[in-house]
């Protein structure tokens, strides 16, 4: 480069600017790109030895590849931005995987002629494996909740639904975003305890628990066993609602065929126009169901 008192005016400016930022900054000069860079840009080529003043390519010999496009818009005088740009880089002695976000721009002399080029660089690889990383989370939570059998969904301190598992947004027949609220989707007998319900739970430790009826994609209504947990801010402050919901209707049915079956048996037994009574045919004796089958026989209350 020689003297530096003999370097271009518009070189010395632009490592005065370089050298007093806080930012990861490098410029080429020359026809040999060679490279200056401040104390930010050095943890870039830490694993690289002693390397300033060489020529860009030889000191990103294996990016020069994946870099050269823009770089050499640059030189051309054409200014670029990259983002979440994929580098490979020499580190820990081997080839890893980088992405940068940053800006070639062409840095000319005090005449305006090209002479190199200005990158001002920012890593953003721990980013972007923290989101592939949570990406990667998520998608193993929806093929979780999506397999569940039951109701699953995440709402608003008013009830507005703000996430659904598959299963229940086939149901409700309903994808987001909505505005629908799980209120909406609950029978209108069973609302004003659900209501209630809630009132409860929010002004205690308790959660939301009950058996309601939710309406389906086609307007039909099913019984559900449901259960919400209350979600808190640090502060004590009520935010919203995680909650599960399982179909019990079939039970529901079921249970009220038996107890309707029962109602029905005693009925009968308790019939003024029914006589009711069982024989033992091995000994003739008749046993009485009712207590008018006895005044009926004439028989004594307790007798056979």
């Amino acid at each position: 480069m020689g003297p530096i008192d003999e370097w271009d005016p518009a070189l010395v400016a632009a490592l005065d600017l370089l050298l007093g930022s806080s930012f990861p900054i490098f410029i080429t000069w020359g026809p040999d790109d060679q490279i200056f860079f401040n104390d930010a840009y050095a943890p870039i080529v830490e694993m690289k030895g002693e390397c300033l003043g060489l020529p860009f390519r030889e000191v990103f010999r294996e990016a020069w590849p994946t870099v050269s496009p823009p770089f050499m818009r640059a030189l051309s005088g054409e200014a670029s931005f990259s983002e979440d740009f994929e580098v490979p880089l020499l580190r820990g002695g081997g080839l890893a995987r980088s992405w940068w976000s940053f800006s070639y721009s062409p840095a000319r002399d005090i005449g305006g002629t090209v002479r190199g080029v200005l990158g001002i660089v920012y890593e953003t690889t721990g980013r972007l494996l923290a989101e592939q990383a949570l990406r990667s989370s998520e998608a193993a939570l929806r093929s979780v909740t999506d397999a569940a059998p039951g109701l699953l969904w995440r709402c608003g301190a008013d009830g507005a639904l703000s996430w659904m598992n598959q299963t229940l947004q086939t149901y409700l027949g309903l994808s987001l975003p909505t505005d629908v609220r799980l209120q909406d989707c609950i029978h209108p007998d069973d609302l004003g305890r659900a209501e209630a319900t809630r009132s409860e739970a929010e002004a205690g430790p308790q959660a939301f628990s009950g058996q309601f009826r939710l309406r389906d994609a086609d307007g039909r209504f099913r019984w559900f066993f449901i259960r919400a947990q209350q979600v808190w801010t640090g502060d004590g402050r009520l935010v919203g609602w995680c909650g599960s919901a399982v179909d019990i209707h079939d039970w529901r049915l079921a249970a009220t065929v038996a107890r309707d079956g029962q109602d029905l048996v005693k009925e009968v037994a308790e019939a003024s126009a029914s006589l009711l009574w069982t024989i033992d045919l091995a000994s003739g004796t008749i046993t009485g169901l009712n207590p008018e089958f006895r005044t009926a026989w004439a028989l004594r209350p307790s007798g056979e």
